[in-house]
């Protein structure tokens, strides 16, 4: 698994994305997009033979592949909560 610290410039914009739709069985697919497209970029890169943009177009329609990367993600702000890196991921 690869990973790497998400810019501070963004996290705000992914736990905003995380907490609109905590509620939600099925996401809006810009908001899926924008998941997929962080964890593969930040969290867990594509074989070398794809890009980023590749790996998420194949695995959006994939319900696992998308659990996962939302689960990761997740596990990300859990993180920057208990470093105190974020102190607006609870909101």
């Amino acid at each position: 698994m690869y990973e790497i610290d998400i810019p501070k410039e963004i996290r705000q914009d992914i736990i905003t994305v995380i907490n609109r739709n905590k509620n939600r069985l099925s996401w809006p697919h810009a908001d899926m997009y924008y998941a997929m497209t962080i964890y593969y970029r930040y969290i867990a890169k594509p074989h070398s033979y794809e890009t980023v943009e590749q790996r998420v177009n194949k695995d959006i329609s994939c319900g696992n592949c998308r659990l996962k990367a939302v689960a990761r993600i997740k596990q990300q702000i859990q993180k920057w909560n208990e470093q105190g890196t974020e102190t607006k991921a609870n909101q």
